[in-house]
């Protein structure tokens, strides 16, 4: 593959017979090594596995995820890693992108996007090709600071600033298998998370009546069209590739602004992460990330996964608008990578509809049924305004403060929005201490009056 950087995958497999030849032959063309961790396989995995001779094949028998993926990093040698499941399935463009991909010196990792089918080969979750509910970074940077945390849902830390889109996209064929093995799947995870009752009672016709499902305009993946068709999966139309020449302008612009940014003269003062903020809402002197690539964004990345290495701000701030669009149980998580890339002593502040002042002013007909619907339960226009928990000031400190953050309480309210605060704790010593006057004054408040 002559001087250009090397790429090593990884993916660990536990029962993977099925799909994972077809994720390793969608990107086979493309990588040197292919390091493969198994984790206590009973069926065919290895013997299917075993025909590639690019793979490398390691166990490692463990609950914990995160040493999984601890593990599958320590045995790759590229420049580059790209992380695959052993059920994604990308698209042939990548034979044609990946090479541009890691040419780019000024850029640490790449996203791409994924169409997750739920419970059938012809329905998925997402609204279109373009939600970014379905976005995670699956190529970056070999470097010792990279690693994997939190032991179920794993999350990589330490990747670097500069993240771009690749325009890619990859086929999610986990969920699309039967029925009964998705519920026992989901009631496994439900008990590790702490929440054994979770699925209790809930039925294959319960849960296929309650998922979020559309219809999958595409054809399925070259390397994988055959086999899908002869399970019954229907022919979709052809999905647009990745245009190469409007990649290298994205990319020499995402270069380019890296650049300056490291020539620039470092200021000395706090430094402050907006997560989610909309364009309209933008504060002045603050770094921005959201889950989309969006103009005005720094740092693409997930708040539930946080592509920002530990102890790196003295202030992040959660405007309203977020939280109430994670499930209940994805909470606690996005609230400790808040605590985790907090520098000692810096703060987290994060605001949420009061779900307590949204019920007490409905009781007393002080809102319509219309204002009281859509702030519980969102507008789910694109698939990004539905609200899936609802949160109160009570509730919300007392999981601050679970979460591992001290001097919880209550900021300001105004209307039905609140702002709880909490700080890290400082763990060597006091004059570590950040002092409160560093701090930006205007933390981007919202507009005033009753936007009902």
């Amino acid at each position: 593959m002559g001087n250009r950087p090397t790429v090593s995958a990884m993916l660990y497999v536990k029962n993977e017979e099925e799909f994972s030849p077809f994720a390793i032959l969608s990107i086979y063309n493309v990588v040197d090594e292919i390091v493969v961790v198994d984790n206590g396989s009973t069926d065919q995995t290895r013997e299917r596995l075993s025909v590639f001779e690019k793979v490398r094949w390691f166990e490692n028998k463990t609950e914990d995820f995160s040493e999984l993926g601890n593990f599958a990093l320590s045995k790759c040698k590229g420049d580059w890693i790209l992380y695959l499941g052993g059920d994604e399935v990308f698209y042939q463009d990548i034979e044609q992108v990946l090479p541009i991909l890691i040419q780019y010196d000024k850029i640490d990792g790449y996203t791409c996007r994924f169409f997750n089918l739920m419970f059938s080969w012809d329905r998925m979750q997402n609204i279109n090709e373009h939600d970014s509910r379905f976005q995670r970074i699956f190529l970056f940077r070999n470097r010792p600071e990279v690693h994997f945390i939190n032991p179920l849902h794993e999350s990589l830390v330490g990747i670097g600033p500069v993240i771009a889109d690749s325009g890619l996209h990859y086929v999610h064929y986990g969920y699309a298998k039967p029925m009964s093995f998705i519920l026992k799947k989901l009631k496994q995870y439900a008990i590790r998370m702490g929440e054994p009752y979770f699925y209790e009672g809930r039925t294959e016709s319960h849960m296929l009546q309650q998922a979020e499902r559309r219809p999958f305009p595409y054809e399925h993946p070259k390397v994988i069209k055959d086999y899908i068709a002869q399970k019954g999966g229907h022919a979709g139309i052809e999905k647009p590739l990745v245009d190469c020449s409007q990649l290298k302008i994205h990319l020499d612009q995402c270069a380019a602004s890296a650049a300056n940014a490291v020539t620039e003269e470092p200021e000395k003062k706090a430094r402050s992460l907006e997560i989610a903020c909309l364009p309209n809402c933008i504060s002045l002197g603050f770094e921005h990330m959201d889950i989309r690539p969006l103009p005005h964004v720094d740092i693409v990345g997930d708040i539930r996964n946080i592509p920002i290495a530990d102890n790196s701000y003295d202030e992040v701030i959660v405007p309203g608008y977020l939280m109430e669009h994670l499930p209940y149980q994805d909470i606690g998580k996005a609230l400790r990578e808040c605590l985790r890339i907090a520098k000692e002593g810096g703060r987290v502040m994060v605001r949420i509809y009061d779900g307590l002042q949204i019920a007490t002013a409905y009781a007393k007909g002080e809102l319509s049924n219309e204002s009281f619907n859509r702030l519980l339960f969102g507008d789910d226009r694109d698939g990004w305004e539905r609200h899936r928990c609802m949160l109160d000031n009570a509730t919300l400190c007392s999981l601050m403060e679970k979460a591992g953050f001290e001097n919880v309480g209550l900021e300001y309210y105004e209307n039905w929005m609140v702002q709880i605060s909490g700080r890290k704790a400082i763990h060597h010593s006091s004059s570590q201490a950040i002092p409160q006057d560093i701090f930006l004054p205007h933390i981007g408040r919202l507009k005033t009056g009753n936007e009902e």
